[in-house]
């Protein structure tokens, strides 16, 4: 069983690295991918995504078969006068829209998903169903 369990997690960290999308951004906006931070228990999953200068009115989450999608954008915060080409800037951030994905290995309780999102950073609490947690069989 815990064999199975650590083959599971390899899975879910496989996944994480391999199955994470980058956004594609459109002009002089390069593509942003958030740091994630994934833990399972037996429980649920909790994922969090460093996110900072974007408002949470700009993201948004979808579970879909499995799939978990966090995707939102960050606006660039130019202006006019910055066009007109007064003065200097020198921009480190990136800005446009992100796209992360991560195949979730067991079945979730959907309806229990709960997100939150606090100083940018964005929390997820993924329950597994009660039929995939782990079970302690007695012998009789």
């Amino acid at each position: 069983m815990r064999t199975h369990a650590l083959a599971t997690f390899d899975r879910l960290f496989d996944d994480f690295i391999g199955g994470a999308l980058a956004s594609r951004g459109s002009g002089d906006e390069a593509p942003i991918l958030p740091s994630a931070d994934v833990r399972e228990t037996s429980k649920a999953f909790e994922l969090s995504f460093d996110l900072p200068g974007i408002p949470k009115e700009d993201v948004a989450i979808e579970l879909d078969d499995g799939l978990l999608t966090v995707s939102g954008t960050r606006k660039s915060e130019r202006t006019e006068r910055d066009e007109a080409g007064e003065g200097r800037r020198v921009v480190e951030r990136q800005f446009g829209r992100f796209e992360r994905s991560f195949r979730i290995p067991v079945e979730v309780d959907a309806e229990k998903v709960k997100a939150a999102f606090k100083d940018g950073v964005l929390r997820l609490t993924i329950p597994k169903a009660e039929r995939s947690r782990p079970r302690q069989i007695t012998i009789q």
